[in-house]
């Protein structure tokens, strides 16, 4: 991928001609469960898909996924692509790539180094998804503030998913949050239920900007020591019973992103909760075993948040 694109520099739009429709997964937590959520689905379907399953998650790393699915003449053997995409990237990918659906987990605060505030990524987002016309359909995270209100600056389809269970709110005003100011005026916002660090239900009394109305939601969820079961409720309000080995609320976002992003192409969604209960946790994310008869959970944290996810699950476990 990177000596192709030493070579020619439009190299991942020549490639991408041919697909008939291309999945995005950004955000900063939840991309490799959400997009191998969905992969695993359209296998069940037997859709045959592209998907950079390693993780080279830059430009470089999708046009090397697409050599990979290519013929000597650039021919792709596959018309369906699913890229898991970093947070930096989505704006110079989207002209590229043309993507059908573009789904938005979360934004936290990370790699500093590179990213810099939350408020740099936004305003990127913000920029590129307000030039989307309704051929794209996206994906939002209706309980993270600045995802959701990225869905009013953009003349394409949108989606919210979200939790509405105050059986699963945090009991107290959780320490760490990277978007609780209004991302319409700066005030700050007022929250009735926090489920995840900012994520949750809220409203800016200065200027009236709150949680979007939920399309695809979850509730009734129970959290237990080897499975997770909640209920979703989809756009046609009907309710369907789900079971996970999914450990954590954060996974329950997780699954509603690819829930969603499902229903966004317009797929039967019948064999949704078969997928999601052979679902078994990606390498190091929430993997566990049992060694001298004794509980271990291996899990990733890359950032405040996603540690005291983690850390919050594990005590939930206890």
């Amino acid at each position: 991928g990177l000596y192709s694109l030493y070579l020619d520099k439009n190299a991942l739009s020549k490639l991408s001609e041919g697909l008939e429709r291309t999945i995005l997964v950004t955000g900063t937590n939840g991309k490799t469960t959400t997009a191998r959520l969905i992969g695993n689905f359209l296998e069940k379907e037997k859709i045959g898909y592209i998907h950079n399953r390693h993780g080279s998650n830059l430009e470089r790393g999708l046009v090397s996924t697409l050599i990979q699915d290519s013929s000597l003449a650039g021919t792709l053997k596959h018309q369906t692509a699913l890229f898991e995409v970093d947070e930096a990237a989505l704006s110079n990918l989207i002209p590229k790539l043309k993507p059908s659906v573009i789904v938005l987990t979360n934004l936290f605060r990370d790699q500093l180094d590179r990213y810099g505030e939350v408020d740099n990524i936004k305003r990127l987002w913000e920029k590129s998804l307000g030039n989307l016309d309704s051929e794209t359909t996206l994906v939002l995270n209706a309980d993270d503030p600045a995802i959701a209100y990225l869905g009013e600056k953009t003349s394409c389809k949108v989606l919210y998913f979200g939790i509405n269970d105050p059986g699963v709110k945090l009991s107290e005003t959780p320490k760490v949050m990277d978007s609780d100011n209004c991302p319409q005026c700066q005030a700050k916002l007022q929250y009735k239920h926090f489920y995840s660090s900012h994520q949750g239900d809220y409203l800016c009394h200065k200027c009236g900007f709150h949680r979007p109305n939920l399309n695809i939601e979850a509730n009734n969820i129970e959290l237990h020591e080897k499975v997770t079961n909640f209920e979703l409720k989809d756009l046609n309000k009907e309710k369907i019973e789900l079971k996970s080995d999914l450990a954590g609320v954060y996974n329950i976002y997780n699954s509603l992103a690819a829930f969603s992003t499902l229903k966004a192409l317009n797929l039967n969604l019948e064999k949704f909760p078969e997928v999601l209960g052979e679902f078994s946790s990606v390498f190091g994310r929430g993997e566990r075993f049992e060694v001298d008869k004794r509980y271990v959970l291996i899990a990733l944290a890359k950032n405040p948040t996603g540690f005291n996810e983690v850390i919050r699950t594990f005590l939930k476990k206890r």
